[in-house]
């Protein structure tokens, strides 16, 4: 199997295991001879590997999650109430842990998703015997304002968001962990996805930048301190909107929700009209933010779990739509 056929299952396992929490009717994928009380009867880790035997970085390793575990979860929904045992959920969070573990581009920097010289996978880098040549829609490329071109790894933004999105629905989920939404855990995860945005520039860090990119009319959209360059922010996009859907509605910080309302005004520009019933449920969210705080109920975990119970109940937005 090829690296790129491989990827396209990870996203689609990906997708599916997300529609199976998120949508009324869950994924395509179903296992109806499966016993969802069974802790042995929907985990299941598929692994491949390349024949090459560098191991560095395990970046040769692809693990993806099988949706049989998340279709099941159906019966949380039919169920009010009912909980997932200890072993199943444990085994769930190991999925994800392995999942998070996987690269297409080796040592790819986590926070910042840029790809180092040393990589293998970087385009200039320079041992032919050890190069790894992935497609252009792998890479996105910046010119940074020291006038250094930096390579973002696009395909394993994405597939970590991917991973990321799940891990919160793991979270916030009821009849899975069903933290509130002021859980430092949660707080930690949506915190590094909204900041994993590297599409999204700042005005005042890139002050010049921005003034030479509007002149040149590169710039596809912006906001009060943030915009989205045409170089960074492209179609391709598309496929991560899921993840800060769910994370409009955990957010609390102004400074957040103006990132997050920059993100889905640069896909409605890009011609994505479902977009824009997105931006109305993160102004919904917004508001009921700026209501919290102005009653003084920033740590109320009355209101947080209002906030989760939206998110988790919200059956209008479809994951990747």
């Amino acid at each position: 199997m090829s690296g790129g056929l491989a990827l396209a299952k990870i996203w689609f396992f990906a997708i599916e295991s997300l529609a199976g929490l998120y949508t009324p009717l869950g994924g395509t994928l179903t296992k109806t001879k499966k016993n969802p009380s069974s802790s042995e009867s929907s985990v299941k880790l598929i692994i491949l590997t390349t024949d090459t035997e560098d191991d560095s970085e395990n970046y040769n390793k692809i693990i993806f999650l099988d949706t049989g575990h998340f279709n099941p979860q159906k019966s949380l929904r039919n169920n009010p109430g009912k909980q997932l045992s200890n072993t199943r959920i444990t085994k769930l969070m190991a999925l994800v842990h392995d999942a998070r573990q996987s690269q297409v581009a080796p040592q790819f920097k986590r926070k910042s998703y840029i790809i180092p010289r040393t990589s293998p996978a970087h385009p200039d880098y320079r041992l032919t015997l050890t190069k790894i040549v992935l497609p252009p829609a792998a890479y996105s490329k910046f010119n940074d304002p020291d006038g250094h071109t930096l390579y973002y790894s696009w395909f394993d933004f994405s597939h970590q968001l991917h991973v990321d999105s799940i891990n919160l629905r793991i979270l916030v989920t009821p009849g899975l962990l069903q933290l509130p939404h002021k859980h430092p855990l949660v707080k930690e995860l949506v915190r590094d996805i909204v900041e994993s945005a590297f599409f999204i520039k700042s005005k005042d860090e890139y002050k010049d930048m921005y003034n030479e990119l509007k002149q040149q009319g590169k710039i596809l959209t912006e906001s009060t301190n943030f915009f989205l360059p045409t170089t960074l922010f492209d179609i391709r996009c598309i496929m991560t909107q899921s993840p800060f859907r769910i994370c409009a509605g955990l957010v609390e910080r102004d400074i957040d929700f103006e990132k997050i309302e920059l993100f889905f005004l640069g896909l409605v520009k890009l011609g994505n009209g479902s977009s824009l019933a997105a931006l109305d449920k993160v102004a919904h969210f917004k508001e009921k933010a700026k209501q919290r705080k102005e009653r003084g109920l920033e740590d109320s975990s009355e209101e947080g779990e209002e906030a989760v119970k939206d998110i988790v109940g919200d059956m209008d937005a479809i994951p990747f739509a």
